[in-house]
């Protein structure tokens, strides 16, 4: 039973955090802008514009964390089913650990370890489908997170003169800003992040873009493959799983990989800098391949591109390995 308890602890590791709590700016109350622009001959226009702007971005904000609490919520319920299904289903199987005969205790030995992989893979698809599902709600934050102030208030200036004709006093600073020329400067777009361990550096310029011919053609037949469903055990086109589409896709290229995602460190480990096409990215429970240029294809729900990580889950990483024929 020891493989189950194991396997049970590795979904339970797989729950993902819940979202922080979100702190937005509070909007300035600008209702006086309007009438004493009009009072002082100054167009509000651009000033009410950026703040129009900034509401509707926190209420998009609001929204999608929202739907991202309610999407996260239901994967952990998920996980915690598959959990409890598990070992429910292991009961039965496990008593045949206390028959004496050899043939039967290895026989439940290996039902135990079948269906702990059937439910780690399962849990990992579910961890997948979240992200996809998490991707696709997010899309307006990258809008938000790339937009410049400088976009709506041409670097603060315009405005900074509208309140200086609306205030009356020439010399006017806004709260907080040292001088009159630290107001041009226009906000830096949000850098990007990778909460998941994206591997830094090596989006484009990490090793060669190039492999061997097998690699190539590995790469190739898995990115064939992007579409295809899910399947635990799967290795055909009809559905696959994380191993089974790299060992398909290398089999293509007449080289032969063990089954299973922690046994398919084979051939030459390399390090980030030397990856090339179809060097696999290997944990202890799931397998991808580098396909170039910062990506990484794999076997989630369904197969995808992903932007290369170190990190999967929770799962330790083994490293990156080139196979060889």
């Amino acid at each position: 039973m020891n493989v189950i308890v194991d396997t049970i602890a590795k979904v339970a590791g797989l729950q993902p955090p819940s979202l922080p709590q979100l702190s937005l700016v509070n909007i300035p109350d600008i209702s006086a802008v309007s009438p004493l622009a009009s009072i002082a001959g100054t167009d509000p226009s651009k000033m009410l514009s950026a703040a129009g702007v900034l509401e509707k971005d926190q209420d998009t904000i609001r929204r999608i964390a929202g739907e991202a609490s309610g999407l996260i919520g239901a994967c952990a319920q998920d996980l915690i089913g598959l959990a409890m299904e598990l070992a429910s289903r292991a009961v039965p199987l496990a008593v045949g650990l206390l028959v004496p005969h050899p043939a039967a205790r290895l026989s439940a030995e290996a039902a135990l370890k079948a269906l702990a992989m059937e439910y780690l893979g399962r849990a990992v698809a579910r961890t997948g489908s979240l992200i996809n599902e998490l991707a696709a709600i997010s899309a307006p934050l990258a809008e938000i997170a790339t937009r410049t102030v400088s976009s709506h208030v041409d670097g603060g200036q315009p405005a900074l003169k509208e309140l200086q004709a609306v205030s009356g006093q020439a010399g006017f600073t806004p709260a907080g800003s040292t001088t009159a020329s630290s107001s041009a400067a226009s906000v830096a777009p949000m850098a990007e992040e990778d909460a998941a361990g994206s591997v830094a550096g090596t989006s484009s310029t990490s090793g060669s873009s190039t492999g061997s011919a097998a690699g190539e053609k590995a790469v190739d037949t898995a990115l064939s493959m992007v579409g295809t469903p899910y399947v635990w055990g799967g290795t055909t086109p009809q559905g696959f799983d994380c191993s089974g589409l790299t060992q398909y896709a290398y089999r293509a290229a007449g080289v032969d990989i063990p089954r299973l995602a922690e046994e398919q460190t084979v051939g030459t480990q390399v390090s980030a800098d030397e990856l090339v096409k179809g060097d696999l990215v290997v944990w202890d429970g799931h397998v991808a391949m580098y396909a170039g240029d910062g990506q990484i294809v794999e076997a989630g729900d369904p197969v995808q591109v992903n932007p290369l990580r170190t990190s999967n889950m929770g799962m330790e990483f083994k490293g990156f390995w080139r196979p060889t024929s």
